[in-house]
């Protein structure tokens, strides 16, 4: 299970360092998947990938910082599901136009969460 934490924990937090870093390549990626027929299902792929490995194999409701990996993959499996079954359920969920400093601000916070889910790994 520490091994999810850390595969996750680092790929949540090197994700929200391409987000804090390189902003604007982000904004333009999420502004031109706007409308797109094909953003719903292509997000729900990726997000399931990486939600039902947590969901399978690290679904633990403890009361300590394994929880947080466990909401994360259960948050991301159930977007992928509604992504891929609900018809333009992505236009709902994303607004147009998403901006630079938008991106900055998730970036920080996934760094945090990340950040946050891989600590398990290194203090027992």
């Amino acid at each position: 299970m520490k091994e999810l934490e850390l595969l996750f924990g680092v790929f949540i937090t090197l994700i929200g360092l391409s987000h804090f870093l390189l902003p604007r390549e982000w904004a333009l990626l999420f502004n031109d998947l706007e409308g797109k027929a094909y953003a719903a299902p292509l997000i729900g792929v990726i997000t399931l990938i990486s939600g039902i490995p947590i969901v399978l194999f690290h679904n633990v409701w403890a009361f300590d910082f394994r929880v947080f990996t466990t909401l994360l993959g259960w948050a991301w499996t159930i977007k992928s599901l509604k992504y891929m079954t609900i018809k333009n359920s992505y236009k709902y969920t994303y607004r147009p136009s998403k901006s630079e400093k938008e991106f900055i601000a998730v970036g920080i916070f996934m760094i945090f969460y990340g950040v946050l889910m891989a600590v398990p790994y290194f203090t027992s």
